[in-house]
């Protein structure tokens, strides 16, 4: 067994429950890599102006890794990447600097990737049945191309949980 455990790890061994998954939470089927865990889980209660719609629910991986499914977010992946954050009530992190759509098990997605001036993120988005999904992740400049390397091959294998 490893020394140290997540929070939810701990609680799930000390209660007899399996932790929490991005299946049972978001309706997905992502393995991530190996090493990488669910550090923590959450579900939007309140609205604030600009803020996350109510509802959403979002999950964050180690290595930063998070999935967002926002309620109500089912707008086409030819819209600007822009537009859709904002209507997920999620800041857009930084400029622009690629843009691509296609089609991955989930369905169609839009590919966006944004530099700021320290860090780069990359962010899918999926419109999904009477709701978005958006994964996003985030390095600074020097240790985004490795990261991503590794990262997105999991990223992009991800399912429609049954």
């Amino acid at each position: 067994m490893h020394k140290s455990l997540s929070a939810l790890a701990l609680l799930a061994l000390l209660t007899g429950c399996e932790p929490p998954s991005t299946e049972k939470l978001l309706g997905i089927t992502y393995k991530p890599l190996g090493g990488m865990r669910l550090r923590e889980h959450w579900t939007e209660e309140e609205s604030k102006p600009g803020g996350p719609k109510v509802g959403t629910t979002g999950v964050r991986f180690s290595r930063g890794l998070e999935f967002l499914s926002v309620p109500g977010l089912a707008v086409p992946v030819d819209m600007d990447p822009e537009d859709v954050l904002a209507a997920a009530g999620q800041p857009v992190p930084g400029t622009r600097t690629s843009l691509r759509t296609g089609r991955l098990h989930v369905g169609p997605v839009q590919r966006a990737e944004f530099k700021d001036a320290t860090s780069r993120t990359l962010v899918y988005y999926a419109p999904l049945d009477g709701r978005g999904l958006l994964v996003r992740v985030s390095f600074p400049e020097k240790e985004y191309g490795k990261q991503v390397a590794e990262l997105e091959p999991t990223i992009v294998q991800m399912t429609l949980a049954d």
